[in-house]
């Protein structure tokens, strides 16, 4: 085994190559896997891909800490980044991991220290320039919701597009119409709308070819699309050109099947290339994963690489000071936008905070896991918060009681500045440490509790302070935040549980109640609902402790006796006045056709668990 290897990994939208490499940068083995774009498929699926794509390479060359090269579709932000390298130190035998893009080592392994512009355009697009300083510039490459622009991807929606206005009559006849439905698999465009709606980007992108093909065949809708995106892809490179500068001709690279592949795309490109005396094409001579081999020379500083190490977990590690809702969205500055383009630039954001909390799911699952077991011994959750994050947890523990039927102790929010910050910002009251430790000692926390710090930025004095007495009475302790730096920085061993969400920089500029607080809300909504549903108060979906305290939920408790207890409405209705509205005596005295003392005493043995009560101990006896 040689001292030091290399694993150069090229992390595609659509599939993953590697390569491993000895100390003398000799090949030792390459394989192909599946796709391991972030942003697409979430952290834990490409941890996931990686992994399997990897291992067996280590293994068959019985490789141990190696350095991991990685450039990945969706690379681009710092906090992704972040916690994917986290992730993949912890689930590969790796001693650095070195991520970026994948098209910041293609472009610097190419141009050779000079200026240079990469053209990308297969299933994405994108254009990435470097000027004469060594500056780096990005544009294009915004994905499904903001285009990519001379993608096989926008060609294809264009297509689809085009043809759904040929068949409603406000379009331009078009062979697409009858041509997409057999490469979609289907009969009808009934059909088609379903299936395209639910296709995953790379397979709905291999639709260009049946564009691209049409086009050939000289059908004038196909034609223009193609015509049209090249165009588009060429306009973004032509103001690449003006962002870097130069006074001399620039080497214009192209990559990617729609560039290098679809002879009539590329030639309508290479047309208009070819009237910019500015522009000279140069040779991709290092691609893939070779070209991730230029990372190595790359300064651990530079803000579009991100390195982390074994020993430390992070030998660039995440700036704790900044938290990335703290950072500016690259998106235009809300005060610039209509009000239609306000709400659609917040809709857009709103899905980061979807897919941060997805990314998350296994950390949320342990923890909702190792809060059930405290919580089905007695122990409480207690929330703990500053500012939104602290109103999100009052709110979340307020919902408990009416939703599920527990006493307002077992699931309390506690708020810096007390409940006049519920309604009122207390100045301070987030930095007031001592504060946070003694609401937990008030609080009386002991070894069966469960003490959750709810903090946006994950760096809020109040919540730490509350954390560490917490530990230091032996209760579970854990932290909800935006900011997956925190993952991975030393320092937090009082805290069990780290669920730290990547929700990106906000709108509007550093206000957490935005993405922030939704992925948050999301988080807790999971966190709660689990644990109760695991405690017995869920049953076949329904909230059969639920407190039915006004006519609205006195009739949603009579149809859940009456659905789950397979009686009448009213019989229903006179079971719950039997049982003062306890819905699960209710469905026990239906199914089991006894009184509501005995019913009491069935919920009694199988412990308050209807389940148990209804399906797993036999009374009878």
């Amino acid at each position: 085994m040689e001292h030091v290897i290399y694993m150069a990994v090229e992390g595609g939208g659509t599939y993953s190559r590697a390569k491993l490499y000895d100390e003398k940068f000799q090949l030792l083995a390459e394989a192909e896997g599946k796709p391991s774009n972030p942003v697409a498929y979430g952290v834990e699926t490409c941890v996931q891909n990686l992994s399997e794509l990897l291992n067996p390479m280590l293994k068959l060359h019985k490789v141990a800490s190696p350095t991991l090269l990685l450039g990945t579709a969706g690379g681009g932000e710092v906090g992704t980044r972040q916690a994917l390298g986290a992730a993949l130190l912890n689930a590969l035998p790796v001693e650095c991991v070195r991520i970026t893009t994948d098209l910041h080592p293609l472009l610097l392994a190419n141009s050779k220290g000079q200026p240079g512009i990469l053209v990308v355009a297969g299933t994405g697009s994108a254009v990435l320039g470097v000027d004469a300083q060594g500056v780096f510039h990005r544009l294009g490459g915004r994905g499904m919701l903001f285009g990519d622009a001379g993608s096989a991807y926008q060609l294809a929606v264009d297509a689809l597009r085009s043809a759904a206005m040929d068949l409603d009559g406000i379009g331009v006849e078009t062979s697409l119409t009858t041509k997409l439905l057999k490469p979609l698999g289907v009969d009808t465009w009934e059909q088609a709308v379903v299936v395209a709606g639910q296709l995953p980007k790379a397979s709905l992108a291999e639709l260009a070819r049946t564009v691209i093909s049409a086009a050939e065949e000289e059908d004038y809708v196909a034609g223009l699309i193609v015509k049209s995106q090249a165009r588009a892809l060429f306009k973004i490179m032509e103001t690449m050109q003006g962002k870097l500068k130069l006074t001399d001709t620039v080497s214009v690279f192209l990559q990617g099947g729609m560039l290098c592949n679809d002879h009539l795309f590329q030639q309508h490109f290479l047309q208009s290339v070819r009237n910019d005396d500015k522009v000279k094409l140069g040779q991709i001579t290092i691609g893939g994963p070779e070209s991730m081999l230029s990372l190595l020379n790359v300064a651990e500083n530079t803000s579009w690489l991100t390195v982390l190490h074994r020993e430390s977990g992070s030998a660039s590690p995440p700036d704790l000071s900044e938290s990335p809702t703290e950072s500016i969205t690259s998106a235009p500055p809300l005060d610039t936008l209509s009000p239609y383009e306000m709400v659609q630039q917040m809709h857009q954001a709103d899905q980061r905070a979807v897919a941060a909390v997805g990314a998350c799911l296994t950390e949320i699952a342990a923890l909702v896991s190792a809060v059930a077991v405290r919580f089905d011994s007695g122990g409480r959750i207690l929330y703990v918060g500053a500012g939104t994050s602290g109103r999100l947890g009052v709110l979340d523990a307020s919902e408990c009681p009416p939703t599920f039927g527990v006493a307002p102790e077992r699931v309390q929010g506690i708020i810096a500045g007390g409940e006049a910050a519920l309604r009122h910002s207390i100045e301070g009251a987030e930095d007031d440490t001592d504060a946070g430790q003694t609401d937990i000692i008030i609080h009386d926390v002991d070894h069966k509790d469960c003490v959750i710090g709810l903090a946006a930025s994950g760096r809020t004095p109040y919540v730490h302070a509350a954390l560490k007495e917490a530990k230091s009475r032996d209760a579970l302790t854990a932290l909800v935040c935006c900011n997956p730096g925190i993952s991975t920085a030393q320092g937090f061993e009082y805290i069990d549980h780290i669920i730290g969400m990547n929700s990106g920089a906000e709108v509007l500029a550093g206000s957490t109640r935005l993405k922030a607080g939704t992925a948050t809300k999301l988080a807790l909504n999971m966190i709660s609902t689990c644990v109760l549903t695991l405690h017995g108060l869920v049953y076949q979906g329904r909230m059969i402790g639920m407190r039915a305290v006004n006519k609205k939920l006195r009739r949603r408790a009579r149809q859940i006796v009456a659905d789950l207890g397979a009686c009448s409405t009213e019989h229903a209705q006179d079971l719950l006045e039997q049982t003062e509205y306890n819905i699960a005596q209710a469905i026990v005295m239906a199914q089991h056709q006894v009184d509501a003392a005995t019913a009491k005493e069935y919920l009694r043995k199988a412990q308050g668990k209807l389940r148990n009560a209804l399906e797993e101990i036999d009374f009878t006896h």
